[in-house]
């Protein structure tokens, strides 16, 4: 047992852990009590991957695992469903999407295979909803709580592969995003919060859109923009930690000169 490091033993120590005579905090977790950690976990994730670093990737992805389990216990302990059913759902949900790998379909290009995908999941999420609940849209696999970038991204793709042309419905991005600047140049008032609020959000959309026309990933521009900024700026804390001196004492026009030379 010692040196068992099979998913069967994991899951072992996860019911211990939840147990009367487990450990106290985690027979306090809930599946809500557990959701930022497990948004935390994932980004772990994705940072590991940034960084190109293997073992913490590995490490990183054992976490993501734990949370797994841990939430098929705490439903197995409600007699919802068990580990071993979220691993027949995936099973079967893989082979179900991809019938072109497990079945006789031709596909004739990746495209075709993302249609194909979203179809799937469209017809799976109508079986999962009764008549009154259903309420058919192409948009209805986009989860709320995704990242606002992301999830952007993910509804304008959508819209693009069901054959409509967003800019016929949004207009043209570029004279979308600049007619925001300038009216966020110009007619911007502290006291019409909510107009403003309303150009960034189009300002952003569209700013998604351009990325998407160039096929870029707005999120992942944004993160390495983010890592170089960080990144700077923790070179410049270094150098001035050598000379005794804190950043706080510098003023915006020394910072941005000192950023200048990185």
């Amino acid at each position: 047992m010692k040196n068992d490091y099979s998913i069967d033993r994991l899951l072992d120590i996860v019911a211990q852990l939840r147990a009367p005579d487990g450990c106290p905090w985690d027979r306090e977790q809930t599946h809500e009590s557990l959701k930022p950690y497990f948004i935390e976990e994932t980004y772990e994730v994705i940072d590991a991957i940034d960084h190109n670093n293997s073992e913490l990737l590995c490490e990183e992805l054992g976490d993501v695992l734990l949370h797994v389990t841990f939430h098929s216990q705490l439903a197995k302990e409600k007699k919802a469903f068990s580990f071993k059913d979220v691993v027949k759902g995936i099973i079967l949900k893989m082979i179900r999407r991809h019938p072109h790998v497990f079945k006789d379909e031709k596909v004739s290009s990746v495209e075709e295979v993302w249609k194909n995908w979203e179809k799937t999941k469209k017809e799976e999420k109508k079986n999962q909803q009764t008549d009154s609940e259903h309420v058919s849209s192409i948009l209805n696999n986009v989860p709320k709580e995704m990242p606002s970038l992301y999830r952007a991204q993910k509804l304008q793709k959508i819209v693009a592969n069901h054959g409509l042309d967003l800019e016929s419905i949004n207009g043209d991005p570029f004279d979308k995003a600049t007619a925001s600047l300038n009216k966020l140049r110009k007619e911007s008032k502290p006291d019409d919060i909510s107009t403003d609020k309303k150009e960034i959000g189009n300002l952003l959309f569209n700013i998604v859109s351009i990325a998407r026309k160039l096929d870029i990933d707005a999120e992942e521009a944004l993160r390495t923009i983010m890592g170089q900024f960080t990144g700077q700026l923790n070179h410049l804390e270094k150098d001035l930690k050598k000379q005794d001196k804190d950043i706080s004492s510098l003023s915006s026009s020394e910072i941005r000169d000192m950023l200048k030379t990185k």
